[in-house]
Order: structure tokens, then C-alpha cells, then sequence
């Protein structure tokens, strides 16, 4: 046994090497100094702005402040309640929209690598979590290891979020640790109390994390009703199991008070709108729809209708099958669920029009359509490791969809949408998921023998193929997107300050923006003010980039010099101040 052990870890640190090439060449291939998301350009503005000076402070980076001194076209504001960079405040001081903690983390890899600085972070967490989920399958099978690896790492969003410049996998990274600590300890107190160090961890980085104590506070508890349930134990022991539960609950609610008191001010104020949006739960159905399968708003896939149907099926259908009374019942409805599900990643895939966002849980990484079969047995499985696996798998889940959800849905009753590949606020499902989708489907070859039923294990393999392709789609269309960037960003360099109507621009490009000025002009009127702001300070040409064609007169003052460049979806058009002649034989300027 010691042998296969050895052999299984063999394979699966050569599946780990696998997934660290695939990320390796992945982000050498990218423009590392443009962002696909603007969120990302914030947190490295956060890192910049933070410095060490008898102790930390914090101050903005915006060289475009000598030309625009009152920060009227500093890019912080996005709308009247969210904002991308560090904040000045009116005591001088500065407000940070998200936690400081990986901005703090990233100082020493910006300083020792540049602006690729930003990204190692990420990338590192990512092969962690690929490394740890390994590590979890292992607790439950040891040949499920390398699987789990190679999943994980390549065929689920934590692909794609690696090679970003956010936190959303460290905190995953952290969240894995949690669970498998959890797993390891059977479920029980031990293993639960082990686990919360991690779970803070992952707290102080996502505020989404707030249902990963919650969810193993709940596994723990319903694994101990499970296992207390018809047994004839005595009083004292289920007097103990109440003590024990009360103990981590308090427990849980500390770490989540001490949690409240270092967020920052927007995320406070988020965490108390929760109680105040239960009337969101008519909305739910809808929302559950757009969470689990997809979205067809916001960029991404628009699907026909029958790939809707054959989701919606597949979905009913798999949660249908460990309910069923009859095996050949079970493996019929996982028949469907595999098959419906496969058709329509398939169409998904097919689809040859580009779509920059991938929205839903399950479409992204559709092998996870078999994890509701792994719930058969949970009470009676004499494997503790493996019931623990299952249970803080599906009350993170279920917790982190409330969590998410409570707060994001619009007044339409529609679920809100961001930039993502991927539903990012759920990347920690993910790991646990496709964990337990290996062990449902080790179960399902091993419990089959030799029926059809063992056949059930291609489409799993299919759809696992697919949710590598997707990865591959994802990682093609954020390379092309900071190539067009890094275009645009060439295309304005050497020509003097930069002006720009794109909201999201200056996040995009904020390497760029940390160093020269780049200011927002967020309506027409600020032209005037900015005609002043030249004048002032002698500016004689500047650069505009506008996703729409510039009108002739937009700034008064200046003349267009040249024709209007389009690069990509840009138009890029550069202007010189007019001369002002007197009525003499001389002029000035």
C-alpha cells in the first residue's frame, strides 16, 4: 500500500507540473502591464499608494494631480457608490475600497519583478489550491489525487483566475485549506476547530467568504446529527454535543465580529444591507437559474432555448438521480443529467461568435453535473472523510449562493453581472466541487462493475474535456483583450497628457496611470475645466480615447492635429492648443 501511495503522489506531482507549465506559458504570453479588468489595475494602484513610513500610510497615485490639483478628473469615482482607487478623504488622509491585505502582500513581488510583480501572488495560489485539492480527493481515495489536480488546475475557473491580478485565488487557496482540514479531522470538533484558522484567512481577503465559517459550523452539525441520529448513546453525550456546538458557533460568531471591525467602510456598509434585503427571496428561483447554469445578459453566450430546456433538465435530473429507489433508475436519470448537459456546453462551445464573460457555476465547468450523486449514502458511507468531503462541499456552496445573492440582485429580480470568467464570488465551490465529482464518479465505476452503467464515465470525462476548453477560450480572450489594450496604450504614449471618457479605462491601463497623467473626463462640461487646467499649467497637446467617435468642437481651445486613429475599438485622436492672435502684426499664444 505504502508502494501505491508513493505512486499515486508521483503522478500527482507530475500532474502539478503540468498545470504549473500551463500557467507558466499561459501568462508569459500575456501583456502583464495592461489588465483585463479594471479591478485589477485598482489593487495595483492599492499596492503603489501604500508606503512605509513610520509605519504604513497611504496616499493616491495620480501624477494628473499638478494638472488637476481638486481631483475633478481623478478616476476614483465610478458612479455615486463604488469607486476603483484609493480615496482621499477631507482630513487628508486616504480610504481604500477593498481590504489592504493582498495590495500589502504584493509590495515585495512588485518590487522585486516590476509590474509582473502583481501577478505571482495569484498564480502561486492557484497551484496551491490545484496541489490541496489534490490533496483532498487523496483523503477519500488515493488514486483520485493526480485526477484531482489536473481538474482542478486546468478544467475550472481557477485556470483562468490565476493568471489575474486579484485575490480571488489566494482566498480560494485559503478556503481549500479550511476544508481539508476539515476532512481530515472526520468532520468532527477537532477537524472543524483546525479549520477556522484558514477560514479567517480567506475571511480577511473576500467579504464572500463570510459562508465559509457559517457552511463548517453546519457541516459539522449536521454531520453530528447524522451520526448521533438512532444511536443509543448516553445523555451525557448528547449534552457534550450540544456544548460542543455552542462553543464553535460562538466561536464562529467571534471571528466573524472580529472580521466586521477591520473592514473597510464600503464593505461594512454591504454587510449591513444583508438583513435588510430578505424580501429578495421571491427572486430566488430566477437568481438560482443564473448562479447554477448561466446568464444571458452580460456579454456572455447567448444560448437558444433548447439549451436552456436540456440545462434545466439535466440539473432536475442529476438531483433526481440519488433519490431514486432503483440503480437502474439512478443510472438512468444520470444518463440524462450527463447527456443533456454535454449537448448544451457543447453548443456553448461551438458558438463562434466571441463572448467575453462566462456566467453560471455549472456551464463553465459542466463535469460538476455528476457531484448530487455523491449525496447518496452520506449518513451510511462507514468512510467519515468522505462524509465530511460531501457535507462542507454542499453547505459551502449553499451558503455562498445566499451570501452572493443577498446582495446582488438588481431591481429587475435578475441576478447583477460582472467582468468574470467564471462566477468569481463562487470560486472557492470549485475546488470542493470538483473534488467530489471525482469521487462520485470513482463511485460510479466502481459500483457498476461491469453494466452499462460503467460507460456513464465517458461523458463525465467529456465534460471535463469541455471545461478545459472553456478555460482555453477564457485565457485566448483575456490575451486578446490586453494585447488590444496594450495597443491603445501605445498609441497615446508620447503625446502628452491622456484624456479619456471610458470609465474602466485608467483601471485597465493603471500601470500606465501611475505614471503619466491620465485623467477622466466623465461629461462634456469638464472640457471647460480642463481647457483652464492646461492653460494653467502650459499644456500643448494631449491625447483623447473615446469608444465613440469624437465630436469636432469636444474641447474648446484646441485643435485636432491629424486624423482620428481607430485602434481596435478605440478612436484615438490627439489635439494641440489654438493660437491666439492679437490684432497687430504680432501674435501670442
Amino acid at each position: 500500500m505504502a508502494a501505491d501511495r508513493t505512486t499515486y503522489r508521483n503522478f500527482a506531482l507530475a500532474a502539478w507540473l503540468l498545470v504549473l507549465a500551463a500557467y507558466g506559458l499561459d501568462l508569459a504570453s500575456m501583456q502583464r502591464h495592461v489588465f483585463w479588468s479594471p479591478d485589477e489595475g485598482g489593487k495595483l494602484l492599492q499596492a503603489r499608494s501604500i508606503r512605509a513610513r513610520r509605519g504604513l500610510s497611504r496616499e493616491i497615485v495620480y501624477p494628473g494631480a499638478v494638472l488637476d490639483p481638486e481631483l475633478r478628473m481623478y478616476a476614483a469615482k465610478i458612479d455615486a457608490r463604488s469607486a476603483l482607487f484609493p480615496i482621499p478623504r477631507s482630513d487628508g488622509g486616504v480610504s481604500f475600497h477593498w481590504p489592504i491585505w493582498f495590495p500589502l502582500a504584493s509590495k515585495l513581488p512588485l518590487a522585486l519583478f516590476g509590474v509582473s510583480g502583481i501577478y505571482l501572488l495569484p498564480l502561486l495560489a492557484g497551484l496551491w489550491t490545484a496541489a490541496l485539492s489534490g490533496r483532498l480527493a487523496a483523503e477519500v481515495d488515493p488514486v483520485l489525487e493526480a485526477p484531482a489536480v489536473l481538474l482542478v488546475g486546468l478544467a475550472t475557473p481557477i485556470y483562468f483566475y490565476s493568471l489575474c491580478a486579484w485575490e480571488h485565488t489566494l482566498a480560494t487557496a485559503f478556503a481549500t485549506l479550511s476544508a481539508l482540514s476539515f476532512v481530515r479531522g472526520g468532520g468532527r470538533l477537532a477537524g472543524l476547530l483546525w479549520s477556522l484558522p484558514a477560514a479567517a484567512a480567506a475571511l480577511l481577503l473576500r467579504l464572500e467568504m463570510l459562508a465559509l465559517p457559517v457552511a463548517l459550523v453546519a457541516a459539522w452539525g449536521w454531520l453530528r446529527w447524522l451520526r448521533s441520529r438512532g444511536s443509543s448513546a448516553a445523555a451525557g453525550g448528547a449534552v457534550r454535543s450540544r456544548v460542543a456546538l455552542a462553543a464553535a458557533v460562538a466561536l464562529t460568531v467571534a471571528l466573524v465580529v472580529a472580521f466586521a471591525l477591520v473592514l473597510p467602510e464600503r464593505h461594512q456598509a454591504k454587510l449591513g444591507a444583508v438583513p435588510t434585503r430578505w424580501d429578495t427571496i421571491l427572486e430566488y428561483p430566477l437568481v438560482l437559474t443564473e448562479i447554477l447554469i448561466s446568464s444571458s445578459r452580460s456579454m456572455g453566450p447567448q444560448l437558444p432555448s433548447w439549451s436552456w430546456a436540456a440545462l434545466l433538465a439535466g440539473v432536475a435530473a442529476a438531483f433526481a438521480a440519488p433519490l431514486a429507489p432503483r440503480r437502474s433508475l439512478r443510472l438512468g436519470l444520470t444518463a440524462v443529467s450527463l447527456t443533456a448537459v454535454l449537448l448544451a456546453a457543447g453548443e456553448a462551445l461551438a458558438q463562434p461568435e466571441t463572448y467575453l464573460c462566462m456566467h453560471g457555476l455549472l456551464l463553465i465547468a459542466p463535469f460538476l453535473i455528476i457531484c448530487p450523486l455523491a449525496l447518496r449514502g452520506v449518513a451510511r458511507a462507514p468512510d467519515a472523510r468522505r462524509s465530511a468531503l460531501v457535507a462542507i462541499a454542499l453547505t459551502y456552496a449553499a451558503a455562498a449562493v445566499v451570501v452572493v445573492s443577498a446582495n446582488s440582485i438588481d431591481a429587475g429580480g435578475s441576478i447583477k453581472q460582472w467582468l468574470e470568467w467564471g462566477p468569481r464570488y463562487l470560486l472557492a465551490v470549485y475546488p470542493l466541487a470538483a473534488v467530489v465529482a471525482l469521487v462520485a464518479a470513482r463511485e460510479l465505476w466502481a459500483t457498476s462493475r461491469d453494466s452499462p452503467g460503467r460507460w456513464l464515465v465517458v461523458p463525465v470525462l467529456l465534460l471535463a474535456i469541455a471545461g478545459f476548453l472553456f478555460e482555453q477560450r477564457g485565457v485566448a480572450q483575456a490575451t486578446r483583450r490586453r494585447a488590444m489594450l496594450a495597443e491603445w496604450q501605445q498609441a497615446v504614449t508620447g503625446h502628452g497628457p491622456v484624456l479619456t471618457d471610458i470609465w474602466w479605462l485608467p483601471g485597465s491601463l493603471a500601470d500606465f496611470y501611475s505614471q503619466q497623467p491620465v485623467l477622466l473626463m466623465r461629461a462634456r462640461k469638464y472640457a471647460y475645466y480642463w481647457r483652464g487646467r492646461a492653460r494653467a499649467n502650459g499644456v500643448r497637446r494631449f491625447a483623447f480615447i473615446s469608444l465613440t467617435q469624437p465630436e469636432p468642437d469636444v474641447f474648446p481651445g484646441f485643435a485636432q492635429a491629424g486624423e482620428i486613429e481607430t485602434v481596435g475599438l478605440a478612436y484615438i485622436a490627439r489635439y494641440e492648443v489654438l493660437e491666439r492672435r492679437g490684432r497687430g502684426a504680432g501674435g501670442e499664444s
